[in-house]
């Protein structure tokens, strides 16, 4: 879903209709023009200085629509729901029948956890503007994190009725697609995650393998591309690749070069950014399942594919070795965020003491973890028990997941990485998660070691933890 957006047609629409008094050829700047300016400043991400241009809107007219619906926005993108909404809604008050307002403030309303408002806000869009391909696409978007899966693809397919090509409409029916299992379909339509990420697509002069080339002897390019997670998950086709004939050239993120080294039938590892020998084909890594035609009953599904350097175990272990009869537990409780909020808005993450509570006191417990919220840091401080590693790549990260009795794991790289591996791990995932875990099911067939605890409410992971609680008990030790 998109998370602001107004046409600017339409407000260049609203405003002549609001402010043509004030245009005078004469006179001061109309607020047309600030508006424009305010547009701008936006688009360019200058979120301060567009937002003063809009307040000064405010000053010469406090009922201006756009201004307050565009701070609105601006507090949205900047994770100020409250404030967002507050904004939005002033706006509304104005113009009951803006369109793109009650757009954004369903936004708002998902990211304050109100599903069904939100649901609301998108159905008075279209009922404004039935042919508002976005507002369908976005509305599937809710009716999927519902769980109701029929009717969220029902409402991809009005959005594609009315733009074939909307890139964000196919990429989100193909992300439902691919939560019911029907990977066939879905494949086709995640192809469209580069135009409707706005990420450019790599750009080759060699042709991208498809599946139909003849691979023998030839030397294929694959890239890395997203997360962390989808690497370590969609290398599997490397091996694959390899016993068809090609050269595998593997290029990644310097955090996980050294990792990738255990991958079988890798013939050469590059680092992004480095030169790249020459090669023959190119392909994204998540373009693979699509070219091997991946469905449920034909996935790589076999584990493991990744594995530790024993030097790095060995070293791991001397410096934390194991204590007779205690088993040893590794945890990851929240994702990764990069400026503040993020922690508190990432749906993923839970609170580090509710997860303690659930363990065993007679475990050792080891942070998986490479970011820490002040909260996780004070809490932690108090609890000299529980071992923090120096982790620097994934390799160590390996080599940590190698010693432990059992990962227990948010939807993070790391559930892939001990999937990999083929480590009994439990995977904690909320209640509107990634397409890859599928729907309604306790296991995964990407990883067979993974055991699927979900939310059934979202927010609500007091009772995933007790679930998990009766699972910790057959740990061995």
């Amino acid at each position: 879903m998109a998370e602001a957006r107004a046409s600017d047609q339409r407000r260049r629409a609203h405003c002549r209709v609001a402010l043509e008094p004030d245009s005078e050829p004469n006179g001061p700047m109309p607020l047309t023009a600030r508006l424009q300016t305010g547009l701008n400043l936006h688009r360019e991400g200058r979120l301060d200085e567009a937002q003063a241009v809009y307040e000064a809107i405010l000053t010469q007219n406090p009922a201006h629509v756009d201004a307050l619906h565009l701070i609105g926005v601006i507090a949205l993108q900047r994770g100020w729901h409250p404030i967002a909404l507050a904004f939005i809604d002033q706006a509304l008050i104005h113009d009951p029948d803006f369109a793109d307002a009650h757009l954004n403030r369903a936004n708002v309303l998902k990211a304050l956890n109100q599903p069904r408002d939100a649901l609301t806000a998108l159905e008075r869009v279209v009922e404004l503007e039935p042919a508002y391909a976005e507002a369908w696409s976005n509305r599937g978007n809710l009716l999927k994190d519902m769980g109701r899966l029929d009717e969220a693809l029902a409402s991809y397919d009005r959005a594609l009725a009315l733009d074939p090509v909307h890139p964000d409409a196919s990429w989100n029916k193909a992300w439902a697609l691919l939560l019911t299992g029907d990977l066939a379909a879905g494949w086709p339509l995640h192809e469209f995650r580069w135009q409707a990420s706005g990420r450019a697509r790599p750009v080759h002069d060699q042709p991208q393998w498809r599946g139909e080339t003849d691979l023998a002897g030839k030397t294929l390019l694959l890239e890395s591309e997203q997360g962390f997670g989808d690497v370590l998950q969609f290398c599997r086709y490397v091996p694959l690749l390899a016993a068809r004939g090609a050269r595998v050239l593997l290029e990644v993120e310097t955090p996980l070069r050294d990792l990738m080294a255990s991958l079988e039938g890798v013939g050469a590892l590059i680092t992004k950014g480095e030169p790249r020998p020459d090669y023959d084909l190119h392909c994204p890594l998540l373009s693979l399942p699509l070219a091997f035609g991946t469905t449920l009953e034909t996935l790589p599904g076999q584990t493991p594919y990744l594995a530790a350097d024993p030097a790095r175990v060995e070293a791991l272990a001397a410096r934390h070795p194991r204590r007779e009869g205690r088993a040893r537990i590794g945890l990851v409780w929240s994702g990764g965020f990069t400026h503040l909020g993020d922690e508190r808005q990432d749906p993923r993450s839970l609170p580090l003491a509710d997860l303690l509570a659930v363990l065993p006191g007679d475990a050792d417990l080891f942070c998986l973890n490479t970011n820490f919220r002040p909260a996780d840091l004070a809490l932690l401080a108090t609890r000299p028990d529980i071992t923090i590693p120096t982790l620097n790549d994934f390799a160590d990260t390996a080599a940590l997941i190698g010693t432990l009795d059992q990962v227990i794991t948010i939807d993070t790289a790391v559930a892939h990485l001990a999937g990999a591996m083929a480590r009994p791990t439990t995977l904690l995932l909320h209640a509107n998660a990634d397409w890859r875990w599928l729907q309604g099911r306790n296991d995964s067939p990407w990883y067979p070691t993974v055991r699927i605890f979900r939310q059934e409410v979202a927010g609500d992971w007091i009772g995933v933890l007790g679930a998990v609680t009766w699972e910790l008990s057959d740990v061995p030790r």
